[in-house]
């Protein structure tokens, strides 16, 4: 599938708990999706994140949105929007909006060195939309 002129997708009221399964869609497929900067999903009961950790490579152009508007809605069991240590920056952010996301924490102090999870080989907690303050 090619669509590289695609800059929105909505996706709303799915029951799976991933959307994309990156492992099954060859990688060649994923700079298809070049010009999309839109994303919006809700209403997806049983979704956990939104793009799995080796996916955000692949997508650059979702880590450097420039986004004014964020809206989740309706997503109990989202933990983050992508698994792993990354780095996101949202300078443009005027509203935030979180709406029945129970299992999704936001964090805005930093993560400590000297952990105690560290220490045990277990990396800290990653925010699921870190914020710098």
């Amino acid at each position: 599938v090619a669509l590289p002129n695609l800059e929105a997708l909505e996706i709303s009221a799915i029951n799976v708990d991933k959307i994309w399964h990156y492992n099954q869609i060859p990688a060649a497929v994923f700079p298809h999706f070049q010009s999309l900067t839109r994303l919006v999903v809700w209403y997806c009961d049983k979704l956990k994140y939104i793009f799995s950790a080796s996916m955000i490579g692949n997508l650059k152009q979702l880590q450097h949105l420039e986004l004014t508007t964020l809206r989740l809605q309706g997503l109990p069991k989202l933990r983050c929007l992508y698994p792993g240590m990354h780095t996101s920056e949202w300078p443009a952010l005027e509203i935030l909006s979180v709406h029945r996301c129970d299992k999704l924490k936001i964090f805005t102090e930093d993560l400590s060195q000297n952990n105690e999870n560290d220490q045990l080989g277990i990396p800290a907690q990653q925010p699921p939309l870190p914020l710098e303050k």
